[in-house]
């Protein structure tokens, strides 16, 4: 009797164990370029914020406008009906919709209290998004409730001095941040509540852009309009101004045994 073509158990399992050793190989390497992917995304978003504030600092003759704290609108006009650019790949969703905040977006007060926040983000085209502004980017003057200290520390022009480390917007769990102090100390863990409770505490406000959304560094825009990456022990430096007086009051960086989760995450800051 003839036998009759096929695979036997043997070679079957063979060939699974083969499948699976190259998945197992393969796995990581399409991780990170997924990873690589997100990141390049989200700093092209960031590309097309860098030209709409370029034509924005080319109507304004390079200033901040005095108390321009709806910078959403007046320089996301700029974007026109690229709506995609307001989110980093990896935080289109508001934590109204689940995301934790280090993957959430962020959403704007209701202007009229009978809206619905399911609704809201259809109320208006910037009403949420991923990338906040640094709160120094703001020039104020004297009926802006600004002391005269504070006042030092706003950049005010975008050609100010030290401007190339200066930041004017970057991944951030709301829309701004509040003013960075110096004395800013890291999470201490990467827990959901700490996390979120250090978006609102204004003792706390570098907290705002500590996000590990691609793992070691956040995406920035820079007053140079360069866009880079910054580690996330990096923001807790001097490498990085967050307002114009950041170099001169920065004295001492953190204690990294107090957050020892961002211990080994990177120092760095690069284009």
């Amino acid at each position: 009797m003839e036998r009759k073509k096929g695979f036997t158990l043997i070679e079957l399992l063979v060939v699974i164990s083969i499948i699976a050793m190259l998945m197992s190989i393969l796995m990581p390497a399409l991780g990170k370029a997924k990873a690589l992917a997100q990141n390049t995304i989200c700093k092209t978003n960031l590309h097309s914020w860098m030209l709409a504030w370029q034509m924005y600092f080319s109507d304004f003759d390079g200033k901040l406008t005095a108390n321009d704290e709806w910078w959403y609108v007046s320089v996301g006009q700029y974007l026109g009906k690229n709506k995609g650019s307001r989110y980093c790949p990896l935080a289109k969703r508001t934590f109204l919709e689940g995301n934790e905040p280090t993957f959430a977006s962020w959403i704007l007060p209701k202007p009229d209290p009978s809206i619905e926040y399911s609704e809201y983000s259809k109320y208006g085209p910037l009403a949420n998004g991923s990338y906040g502004i640094v709160e120094a980017a703001f020039r104020r003057d004297e009926q802006g409730n600004v002391t005269t200290e504070d006042y030092a520390r706003y950049w005010q022009r975008i050609d100010a001095p030290n401007s190339k480390k200066g930041v004017l917007m970057a991944e951030m769990t709301w829309w701004k941040s509040r003013q960075m102090l110096v004395d800013d100390k890291p999470p201490r863990t990467l827990e959901v509540e700490e996390m979120a409770v250090g978006s609102r505490d204004f003792d706390q406000r570098l907290r705002r852009v500590t996000l590990p959304r691609h793992g070691d560094h956040i995406n920035a825009l820079f007053l140079d309009m360069s866009i880079r990456e910054i580690g996330l022990r990096a923001i807790y430096s001097d490498q990085v101004y967050w307002h114009k007086e950041w170099g001169n009051e920065f004295t001492i960086p953190p204690d990294w045994e107090e957050a020892k989760w961002m211990k080994h995450m990177s120092n760095k800051v690069k284009r």
